[in-house]
């Protein structure tokens, strides 16, 4: 991994979606083996998050009649950054090490089902 720049865009994207797949495995299933162990979440990304931020506010816009999609998107990462700043400093005060983009990546992977039962509602 020492040098992507090289690398075609096709490889960056597996590679991308690979490690989103991984931190999907460790939140959602936190008893279940990951080959890195802890490792897979001390190497956040902002990918996932913001597909499944994208995916709740896309279902809800299109469920209901907002008037403005980017309101339904503002209130939604409005709430995820306040939750998650409140999250770091519980984890702070607590001398944990989670860097506050720690705690987006782990909360951003944790509205997975947010995400899917908004979208189960918007098929349904």
């Amino acid at each position: 991994e020492a040098n992507t720049l090289r690398e075609s865009v096709a490889a960056s994207v597996g590679r991308e979606l690979g490690g989103v797949g991984a931190k999907m495995v460790a939140v959602l299933l936190p008893v279940c083996p990951v080959k890195e162990g802890d490792r897979v979440l001390a190497d956040f990304d902002l990918w996932g998050p913001t597909i499944f931020l994208l995916l709740a506010a896309g279902s809800m816009v299109l469920s209901q009649n907002y008037s403005s999609t980017a309101t339904v998107v503002g209130h939604l990462l409005s709430l995820m950054m306040a939750n998650s700043l409140i999250i770091y400093v519980n984890s702070r005060l607590l001398e944990s090490r989670m860097s506050f983009l720690q705690t987006v990546c782990v909360l951003g992977y944790a509205s997975i089902p947010i995400a899917l039962a908004a979208l189960a509602a918007l098929l349904l």
